[in-house]
């Protein structure tokens, strides 16, 4: 699954701007500036799969 198809599925039109966003923070930790600020062509794109691993726990307590 891609990105722009994972936005569509989850119904998160901006997912793609959100993940070069992730990048951004990831690959350049001393860029002070804020990543919604960076124009999206400075930022690093993602064209690969993505998967989803979907998960769930649960705690019970007895009294």
């Amino acid at each position: 699954m891609t990105v722009v198809a994972l936005a569509d599925e989850l119904h998160i039109p901006n997912l793609p701007e959100l993940v070069q966003a992730f990048l951004v923070r990831q690959l350049y930790l001393d860029d002070s500036r804020d990543p919604t600020d960076i124009s999206h062509l400075e930022c690093p794109g993602y064209k690969g799969k993505i998967s989803i691993y979907n998960s769930a726990t649960s705690t019970f307590y007895a009294p």
